[in-house]
């Protein structure tokens, strides 16, 4: 459990763990309403750049209001700790659907599909790219109804973040470092669209072995219906060029090739076939089994009531409120009950960081000066050029490539997560603990115990350092395990 909790929650058990820290499941003591707290790691307070990915990934929600996205109550910052407060949702996710029936009905996979498009396509219109939809990101509940969560590595349109992602899902160009773009999300849903008709993703394999399929492969189509190929085959294009530009303009094509290959009914047909997934694995719904599948038989599917969510108190921008001291409100007025109502507590807006900038123009007018001395310029630290991780083992290994215009880089740090808990470490170069080094670049494991049932992902921030004790920026990379 987290050592500090949001006020004005009661908490009733964990629901996961991630390089963030927890999810808990709790109730909004004034109004009685389930809602999931997502609380940053303790240990992450003290670093910026951690608390600024938890603090966007709530900008970004916050900023969404759309059906088929988790949708947020409040953002709650204080020197004790960080949460995120958000829309419970009674069901499974499409992770636990597939690995219990392998695959879903073609109704049931273009409904997930179009739902989250719908998620995607609010999102894109925002300026604002997912880059992590898979399985494990989209949630179903008892009505058949998916709705996209997870932003924690969502980015601006256009932007150049860190290469990341998980690589069974993620498109090629994102992997290879190229701006961020709806394109990417679209390959992502559509390679999950792909493991739902067939009971696999499209690409397996090493890390390399799997990106070199991303990039290069054409997508085997043997086990796709026949009228559903053309989808599959634009959506999971090796060129983002060749795929549909965003998924507004992918669902239009979507909707067409249903309606054309499975008929009018379709849509309901693929709902009620979520539906009765998800509440056949109603064990594991976060607040327990509802009342018509506590038997051992499911004869029908039941529409649960559900209690329309709040909305956000949200200024244009995505500006949330942090409190300076204490907690913050993020709500108002809404269908349902109010969430929340805490005291009022001194606040400040932060908005959601965008790096668009408008070109500029300047004349100048030459101008002749005497020469003068000039001093010596100033060392330049290490720059971090990119970043790669594969997984080889229980290990995920990332690689970071770096430029040295001075060449005095002389070892690596990070703060984040190996084999004995949390760790902040720095290695010189030449003797880097249990990494490798060579010029311009150093690889360092992590036991993510992959390919056990212990299996985790995690974050790591990570910087090079010299001899005059600079620091290089530093990045923060998802390590995930693939197979």
């Amino acid at each position: 459990m987290p050592e500090w909790n949001v006020p004005g929650y009661t908490e009733l058990k964990a629901l996961g763990s991630g390089g963030f820290g927890e999810v808990l499941l709790a109730r909004h003591d004034a109004s009685g309403v389930l809602v999931a707290i997502k609380y940053l790691r303790h240990e992450l307070l003290a670093d910026p750049g951690f608390v600024g990915m938890f603090r966007g990934e709530a900008a970004v929600l916050a900023s969404l209001e759309n059906p088929n996205i988790v949708r947020l109550y409040e953002y709650v910052e204080s020197p004790s700790g960080a949460a995120i407060v958000m829309e419970l949702i009674n069901g499974v996710s499409l992770h636990e659907i597939l690995a219990h029936q392998g695959s879903t009905a073609p109704e049931a996979a273009l409904v997930v599909l179009q739902g989250s498009l719908l998620g995607l396509a609010a999102a894109h219109q925002r300026g604002i790219v997912h880059r992590d939809y898979k399985p494990a990101n989209v949630l179903v509940n008892g009505d058949g109804v998916s709705k996209l969560t997870d932003f924690g590595l969502a980015a601006r349109t256009g932007d150049y973040p860190v290469p990341a992602g998980t690589l069974m899902y993620v498109a090629p160009e994102q992997i290879a470092g190229a701006a961020a773009s709806p394109a990417g999300d679209v390959y992502s849903a559509t390679a999950t669209f792909y493991e739902c008709l067939t009971g696999r993703p499209p690409f397996s394999g090493e890390s390399a072995e799997l990106l070199r399929q991303h990039r290069a492969e054409p997508v085997p189509l043997d086990q796709v219906p026949a009228p559903l190929r053309p989808l599959v085959t634009a959506g999971l294009a090796n060129d983002p060029q060749r795929r549909p530009a965003d998924a507004t303009t992918f669902v239009t094509e979507l909707q067409t090739a249903a309606s054309g290959a499975y008929g009018k009914a379709w849509e309901k047909r693929g709902r009620s076939h979520l539906a009765e997934a998800a509440l056949l694995l109603a064990a594991l719904w976060p607040s327990g089994a509802p009342p018509a599948v506590q038997g051992t038989t499911v004869h029908l599917i039941t529409r649960l009531r559900h209690i329309a969510p709040v909305k956000a108190a949200i200024a244009a921008g995505a500006v949330i409120a942090v409190a300076a001291a204490g907690t913050a409100l993020a709500a108002s007025e809404g269908h349902g009950p109010r969430l929340p109502s805490h005291p009022p507590a001194a606040v400040h807006p932060v908005p959601l960081q965008t790096t668009t900038t408008t070109p500029t123009t300047t004349t100048t007018t030459p101008t002749v000066t005497p020469p003068t001395q000039t001093s010596p310029a100033a060392p330049q630290p290490p720059q971090i050029t990119s970043v790669q991780t594969y997984t080889q083992g229980v290990y995920v290994y990332f690689k970071i490539y770096y430029a040295d215009s001075d060449n005095d880089a002389e070892g690596f740090g990070f703060v984040g997560v190996n084999g004995s808990g949390w760790a902040e470490e720095q290695h010189p170069f030449s003797s880097p603990s249990y990494g490798t080094a060579g010029p311009g670049w150093i690889e360092y494991p992590f036991n993510q115990e992959c390919g056990t049932p212990q299996a985790y992902d995690s974050y790591v921030e990570a910087w090079i350092y010299d001899t005059e004790g600079t620091d290089s920026q530093s990045v923060v990379i998802h390590l995930v395990c693939t197979s």
